[in-house]
C-alpha cells in the first residue's frame, strides 16, 4: 500500500517566514527606541549636572561677595573734610561681571589672600570663570596678571548679564548710581547708601539651544565699607590727636591704680576688607 508524506507547503512556509520577519524587525525597533533613549537620558543628565556645576558655583561666589570699593590714595584734596566719592569695583555689561568676593582658605598653605577678584566672561560658546588673586585699585593691572581660568558652561549662546538697582539695568555702575553715590557721601541723601554692588544680577543664555534664565539677590552691607574707606583714606585732625593723647594718658593713670579692662574692638573694624 503506498503512504503519503506530509509536510509543509510552499505558502505555509513563506507566512511562518514573514511573520518571523515581522517579529525581528519588531524586536530590532524595540532594542533600537531603548538604546536611542538611554544615549539621550546619558546627554540630559550630562546637561544638567554641567547646569547644576554652574549654577552652584554662581551661587557660592555670589554668596561670599564682598562690596569692595576702589582704595583711595591719601593726597592734599582729599586729606580735607571733604566728602568721598564711593567707587564700586563691581563692573558689570552685558558679557562680563567682575566682583570680589571672600577667598576660601586654602590647607596646603600656611597663609593665603583674604579676598580675591573674580570674573565672569563669555567668551566662545563658553562661559569662563577667572580668578586673581591680587586686588589693586587699576584693573589693567589686574587683567596683565596671571588667572585661575575654568570653563563653567560650554554650548552657551546669547549670554547676558544683567544688574538689579533695583530697576534692570544692563550696566553697573551707571550714571544714577554714580549720582546716587555723590549724594550719599555729600550728606544730601541720607536715605539712600552709597550702592557699591547691585541689589541682584540676572543671567540670561541659550545652552544647546534651550533658553535658560537665572536670578540672585545679593545682601551686603555698604555702609560699614564705606566708613571703613573714609576713616583709612583721612588721617585724624589736631583735635582728634589731642583728644587721643589725653585718652592714653588717663588710661596711664588708670592702669597705676586698678588693673585693665580688656576692651579691644579691632575685630568689629572691616578695615580688613580694603
Amino acid at each position: 500500500m503506498r503512504t503519503f508524506e506530509q509536510g509543509f507547503t510552499l505558502l505555509e512556509l513563506m507566512v511562518a517566514m514573514a511573520i518571523f520577519a515581522a517579529l525581528a524587525v519588531s524586536g530590532w525597533q524595540v532594542f533600537d527606541g531603548v538604546n536611542r533613549a538611554r544615549d539621550r537620558a546619558q546627554v540630559h543628565a550630562e546637561r544638567l549636572a554641567e547646569l547644576q556645576f554652574a549654577y552652584l558655583q554662581l551661587q557660592q561666589d555670589l554668596s561670599q561677595i564682598v562690596p569692595y570699593q576702589i582704595p583711595v590714595e591719601p593726597t592734599a584734596e582729599n586729606n580735607q573734610d571733604q566728602p568721598l566719592d564711593p567707587k564700586p569695583f563691581a563692573k558689570l555689561d552685558s558679557q562680563s561681571f567682575s566682583f570680589v568676593r571672600f577667598a576660601d582658605p586654602d590647607p596646603r598653605f600656611q597663609f593665603s589672600p583674604a579676598l580675591e577678584r573674580i570674573d565672569y566672561v563669555f567668551d566662545h560658546e563658553r562661559l569662563i570663570r577667572k580668578k586673581y588673586l591680587a586686588i589693586s585699585s587699576d584693573r589693567n593691572t589686574d587683567n596683565q596678571r596671571p588667572s585661575l581660568d575654568s570653563v563653567v558652561l560650554t554650548h552657551v549662546s546669547e549670554g547676558r548679564w544683567q544688574a538689579y538697582l533695583p530697576k534692570i539695568s544692563a550696566t553697573f555702575p551707571n550714571e544714577d548710581t554714580t549720582n546716587n553715590n555723590k549724594e550719599a557721601a555729600s550728606g544730601e541723601d541720607n536715605q539712600n547708601p552709597p550702592l557699591l554692588l547691585p541689589k541682584g544680577v540676572q543671567l540670561t543664555f541659550k545652552h544647546q539651544g534651550e533658553p535658560i534664565t537665572w536670578q540672585w539677590a545679593i545682601v551686603s552691607d555698604s555702609q560699614i565699607v564705606l566708613q571703613a574707606a573714609k576713616n583709612k583714606a583721612s588721617p585724624p585732625s589736631n583735635n582728634n590727636a589731642n583728644n587721643q593723647n589725653t585718652a592714653n594718658d588717663n588710661a596711664a593713670s588708670s592702669d597705676n591704680n586698678s588693673s585693665p579692662t580688656p576692651n579691644d574692638n579691632s575685630s568689629n573694624r572691616p578695615d580688613g576688607l580694603l
